[in-house]
């Protein structure tokens, strides 16, 4: 079987702040999860330690990574770990909708990390000081493997300013934009 069933729960932990496995091998393109809260972390690694359908270990071996020289020499030299050091992070004021809205951005979700300009460069530790701070640009690839860049979420792009706060909501949590799309 394959999964995380063999990872102890300071595993899991280390892995999402730090992105570095078990046996030591750095994932640099998954969020890192500094500022979630204490009580949040607790809960993201008891779902993810339980039996729910969702996250289940299976049979199935996940495809080794096929990256290509300049990148492998990139992570060779390049990229780390990164050398913070988290600290206690308190469970946010639910009813301060900005700083709430912050706290959902950046800590639960990591918005910023696909939102921004290059996920190999945020700043997980200020991620403000990240380029092109929700702004967009970042490259993907969608569900059929074509190229697309994150839009600008930041309050001066035009992504969402046509859309109402449900359809933003829809979006969210559908996977489908306004005009039926698929995210």
């Amino acid at each position: 079987m394959h999964g995380i069933g063999s990872w102890s729960r300071k595993d899991l932990v280390y892995f999402l702040n730090y992105g570095v496995t078990p046996n030591g091998r750095y994932v640099f393109d998954v969020p890192k999860y500094i500022h979630l809260s204490d009580s949040d972390m607790s809960s993201l690694v008891s779902f993810l330690e339980s039996d729910h359908q969702l996250v289940r270990a299976t049979p199935i071996s996940p495809p080794d990574a096929n990256f290509s020289l300049p990148m492998k020499l990139l992570m060779a030299v390049w990229l780390r770990p990164p050398s913070w050091v988290p600290s206690e992070v308190h469970h946010q004021d639910t009813s301060n909708k900005i700083a709430f809205g912050r706290c959902l951005a950046i800590a639960k979700f990591a918005c910023f990390d696909c939102h921004s300009g290059n996920s190999v460069a945020n700043n997980y530790l200020y991620p403000e000081s990240s380029w092109r701070f929700f702004k967009g640009g970042n490259p993907h690839a969608n569900h059929l493997g074509e190229k697309v860049i994150s839009p600008d979420l930041a309050s001066s792009g035009v992504a969402l300013k046509e859309w109402s706060e449900d359809e933003f909501v829809q979006c969210l949590r559908a996977g489908v934009r306004p005009d039926g799309t698929l995210l």
